[in-house]
This record gives structure tokens, sequence and C-alpha cells, in this order.
């Protein structure tokens, strides 16, 4: 049986992945979006009690690492914040400027929230699931609204998922560095530092762009207690 003690969770586009060859590098084996899937608790449940395998990309466990090699410890996936209240394990929440987020969900690299139900993407193979998943979590996505006012929304209700969870150990600004996690796992050695490892092609947008008085409002306050006092696009 794998022994979670820490899963790091977002709202996607946020650093996950940046997070677990961070924590691999650290010492802290870290899977990504291998437990923790579309495909909900209960599979995660199996995949914890091992009777399906943690199946994850090389780069998401770190440079030359195999899933074959380390015990697991850790899991980061946006998909966990559902669940978060289900596991004893540490939360790290990881945030990012919403500026960043949105542009990214709506670019052409992930096309998310474009309408007020899940979207099938002939490109993009697994976008279906994943929305699928996020609607089921956040039905409020399917009012009608804009595609930048739902991803808004979506950056908002998945936050707030993640902090009442209460399972929060320390909440991390992915523009922060490391030093601030390498001084909450005490590690003094040099670590993964590749916050690009993920980036993919983005659009721009404007928080001016944003319809709903009350989802601008909650998102600004929000950032406001993010430390995002600065709204600009970056």
């Amino acid at each position: 049986m794998i022994d979670l003690k820490y899963i790091v969770a977002g709202t996607g586009r946020c650093g996950t992945l940046f997070m677990a060859n961070l924590l691999t590098s650290m010492g802290f084996p870290c899977t990504h979006e291998a437990i923790f899937t579309p495909e909900g608790l209960e599979r995660a449940k199996r995949v914890i009690g091992q009777a399906e395998p943690a199946v994850s990309s090389r780069i998401s466990r770190g440079e030359n690492l195999s899933d074959y090699e380390l015990d697991i410890v850790a899991e980061s996936s946006y998909m966990s914040a559902p669940f978060l209240k289900k596991f004893d394990a540490k939360v790290i929440h990881v945030v990012r400027n919403p500026s960043g987020v949105v542009a990214s969900m709506i670019g052409d690299s992930f096309k998310n929230f474009t309408n007020p139900h899940p979207t099938h993407i002939e490109d993009f193979p697994d976008h279906l699931a994943h929305e699928e998943f996020m609607y089921e979590h956040v039905d409020e996505l399917r009012q009608e609204m804009s595609q930048i006012d739902r991803c808004c929304l979506f950056y908002i209700r998945w936050n707030e998922m993640i902090e009442k969870s209460g399972r929060v150990a320390i909440r991390h600004r992915i523009e922060d560095g490391t030093d601030e996690l390498k001084e909450l796992f005490g590690f003094k050695g040099k670590c993964y530092d590749n916050t690009k490892c993920n980036s993919l092609p983005s659009s721009t947008w404007s928080f001016s762009d944003i319809q709903s008085k009350s989802i601008k409002n909650d998102l600004f306050d929000m950032m406001s207690r993010y430390g995002y006092k600065n709204h600009k696009i970056h």
C-alpha cells in the first residue's frame, strides 16, 4: 500500500508538474496525476492500495527516475481537490496568479470552459474527461457565461474547495520559488528549479474582460488573500 504523506493540490496550470519534480528532487518521490485522475476517487483508492499501478510520465517523477525505483510518498494533481478530506496526507496548496492560469486555460493548448457543458475537442483526446471531472465538482460551470468568467469561477471554487478541506499544511505561491518549500522539508541541497517545465502557449486577456461583477469581486478578494495585489497579466 502506498503511504501517501503529501498531496499537492491546485487548480491545474498552476505548477503541479513542477511541484512533483521538486518534491522528488528533495527526496520525496512524487507522482503527477497518477493517483488522482479523471476516473475519480475509487481509482485513486485502487492505486493507493496497489491494486492498480501508479503510472505517470518520467518527467512527472523527476529527471532520470522511473516509477519502479522509489517508494511513492506524494502525489501532485489538481484532481485531488474534491477528495482531500478522505486522506490523512498533508496538503500543499499551490497557487498561481489567476492571470496566468486563465491565460493558459483559454489558450489553444487547452481551450477549457468554452461551453456550459463539457466539450469534446478532436485534437485533444483527454479534454472531455478532464472537463467532465471539473464540471461534475463545480456545477455552477454549467450556467451561461463567458469563457473567461467560467475560467475565473473555476479558479475561485477549486481553490475554495482546497481551503475548506481542513488538510492544508501550507499554501505556496508558485511565483515565490523554492526556498519556502526547502525550509519546510529541511532540504539544503540543490533541488529541481525548472519552473518552465510544462509551459505551453497561452492567450492574452484582461481582468476588464470579466463580465460578472460578483465573479470579479470574489476573484479580487481571493487574489488579495493570496498576495496578488497587482492586477496585471503575466
